[in-house]
């Protein structure tokens, strides 16, 4: 039987860097192994050098696999007219405005998008298509195909949209007429996958016209591939603590910005107030690593933090006004091959999580987690209850310390160092659970059942 073809619309793909290029990539990769010949749908290559993105991998091509069709549309994003808009200081009444069309800046794209996803429809005949979000405006584009083509449409939300934390809108009118959206577009697909068994749980909570049949979660995970090459001697006998990727907090140093604009921010912008962003930091190892200097100097002497990430430069002024010297190392974004061979290297991963100011779980879970479970060193999880907790604890990969509480971090670390607290044993058959080949199967299993479903609505008349 001839493998069947899925339209994979991913915005984010090579050369972009960056954790929100994995999840697509990496689907695409090991498709072939489960019947399903993908094609791409993405934005062009020079669309990853523009303001916001992520920096790009070019080393992440290679992981294309060989004869697999990348259909590469120009993304509109109107670049000169958002610098006017910033540079007269209109854009926020702009974006109020003209919601929805500046409501997220990918949003030029979806037009041609559509247009390019029809054209490769009336050439290539797709069973299926995948969309990946965010950005959340991908939704529209798949939408549109299933509409015109009847093509099975599988939604996949990478991160969570209207419950995000780290987003915001204009207004709460805005947010709920995007909650709208969500929900009508949700609705509509064949199936929808959340990238965690908490946000499943949030989303049939939240729009209960989900069919609960057709909403699956596939988690991030690692490509064993990935850690194939051996890893050589670090070269010296330090204590190496590693964190790989973006942190969400902001800095300890704070600007004061325009009075209108925090007047604004203040009282007119709504975000998800329930989410805690600053706990997505490395302020409590900070704290910590200053208890442990203060305390046992020769200790601290041993220890060495590497910061890696794009964002990393930014807390260079709380590393200096805590004196913590060159124990700490802030380093630009890497290959991810380099990032994983890091990750390989250290004696502890460390790994902090948005928080709730209701105390209730977390269902955000970093692309990281998966990655530095199948590194191998102990994890340091300070996060509270959700689905990292539960996961690390699941694996036996680590140690969950409560967030914002430098005293707890510092005796893990030390507890680490001197062999007075151990990790494990891993379970092997949990971390295996989380390899991209068995992710990617159960995305293969979605696909089979929407079209099977599809079949059978289209046969009994309801499409």
């Amino acid at each position: 039987m001839s493998a069947r073809r899925v339209l994979c619309v991913l915005y984010y793909f090579p050369p972009s860097g960056g954790p929100g290029v994995m999840r697509g990539l990496k689907f695409v990769k090991y498709l072939r192994e489960f019947g399903w010949e993908p094609t791409v749908l993405t934005v062009d290559a020079e669309t990853f050098s523009n303001p916001g993105e992520y920096t790009p991998d070019p080393t992440l091509l290679a992981e294309v696999p060989t004869g697999v069709e990348v259909i590469r549309v120009g993304s509109a994003e109107p670049l000169r007219l958002k610098r006017a808009l910033v540079r007269l200081k209109l854009m926020r009444l702009a974006q109020m405005v003209f919601y929805p069309w500046l409501w997220e800046r990918q949003v030029a794209w979806v037009a041609p998008a559509i247009e390019a996803a029809l054209a490769a429809s009336s050439t290539s005949r797709f069973d299926a298509i995948y969309t990946c979000s965010g950005p959340y405006c991908s939704n529209w584009i798949g939408r549109a195909v299933r509409q015109r083509t009847g093509t099975p449409w599988i939604a996949d939300h990478r991160d969570p949209w209207t419950s995000a934390w780290a987003l915001h809108w204009p207004s709460r009118v805005h947010h709920r007429w995007t909650r709208r959206w969500e929900s009508r577009l949700l609705t509509e697909a064949d199936a929808f996958v959340a990238n965690t068994p908490g946000q499943r749980f949030e989303a049939l909570s939240s729009f209960p016209g989900l069919d609960a049949e057709r909403v699956v979660a596939i988690t991030n995970g690692y490509d064993q591939s990935d850690f194939a090459a051996p890893v050589g001697p670090r070269g010296d006998s330090l204590f190496r603590i590693v964190h790989t990727g973006s942190f969400d907090a902001p800095t300890g140093v704070t600007v004061a910005g325009h009075p209108i604009r925090r007047w604004l921010r203040d009282h007119l912008e709504y975000r998800n107030r329930e989410y805690d962003r600053t706990s997505h930091g490395p302020v409590t190892l900070f704290d910590a690593l200053t208890l442990i200097r203060d305390r046992s100097p020769e200790t601290y002497a041993r220890l060495q933090v590497d910061l890696v990430g794009t964002r990393s430069s930014r807390w260079a002024p709380d590393v200096e006004a805590r004196s913590l010297g060159s124990s700490v190392t802030l380093h630009p974004h890497e290959p991810h091959a380099d990032a994983v061979a890091r990750m390989r290297q250290a004696d502890v991963l460390f790994l902090p999580s948005t928080s709730r100011t209701d105390g209730g779980r977390v269902s955000r879970v970093s692309q990281k987690l998966y990655e530095y479970l199948r590194a191998g060193p102990p994890i340091i999880a300070v996060t509270g209850a959700g689905d990292a907790a539960d996961i690390v604890s699941k694996t036996g990969a680590g140690i969950v310390v409560p967030q914002r509480d430098p005293a707890a971090l510092a005796a893990a670390i030390v507890g680490l160092m001197d062999g007075s607290t151990t990790v494990g044993p891993r379970v092997e058959q949990a971390v295996a659970s989380y390899d991209r080949r068995e992710l990617t199967k159960r995305l293969a299993t979605v696909l089979d059942r929407a079209v099977a479903g599809h079949a059978v609505d289209a046969a009994g008349g309801d499409v």
